[in-house]
């Protein structure tokens, strides 16, 4: 007879669904961090070297300042028997822009619940009280709809059982003028 949304369904359809978002980018956020660290590919003429350039490539990751190494990575002449594939880290590193993704995925889901956010965090420059405030009537809406739905319920509730049962929020809405629900 009471239900918290009109379709009946609860809050945990739209948590898992920003959660399935937030999992995906901060994945690959992860991910592309990881592989932003390799700069180079090398080639190897065989197994042995192959496996002396995967050592050699260990110990220089795990911080060893100096690596030796035996002959076998060098032509006669002192030339190194590879070949360097260099990628442009720069370029391929986006983890930055996903961080701003993953705190724009945060911002929309605490609109969608009611939790007033700063929609305007990304900008550079000063931002007036008006920008600030900019999603207040938003982010009240889902709450709204909430504490309407629930009513709607207690008052059958309380006419077959003569209770008197009601919701309200416990922070009502003040944008302008400091006075409840008043909006310009």
């Amino acid at each position: 007879m009471v239900k918290l949304q009109p379709d009946y369904s609860g809050m945990m359809d739209i948590v898992a669904t920003y959660a399935a978002r937030l999992a995906l980018a901060y994945e690959s956020w992860q991910m592309n961090t990881q592989n932003s660290k390799l700069a180079y590919v090398i080639g190897a003429d065989g197994k042995s070297q192959a496996s002396s350039f995967e050592k050699l490539f260990d110990k220089i990751q795990s911080g060893v300042p100096a690596v030796a190494t035996g002959n076998n990575l060098w032509t006669k002449d002192g030339k190194p028997r590879w070949e360097a594939f260099s990628a442009n880290l720069k370029q391929n590193y986006v983890a930055p822009e996903m961080s701003a993704d993953m705190r724009s995925i945060m911002a929309e889901f605490d609109s969608f619940v009611g939790i007033p956010s700063n929609p305007n965090s990304t900008k550079k420059e000063r931002q007036i009280v008006d920008e600030v405030n900019a999603n207040n009537v938003e982010t009240d809406t889902i709450i709204d709809l909430c504490v309407n739905t629930l009513n709607s319920g207690f008052e059958r509730v309380n006419k077959m059982f003569g209770l008197s049962c009601k919701a309200e929020k416990k922070y009502p809405l003040v944008l302008t003028g400091g006075k409840k629900g008043d909006v310009e």
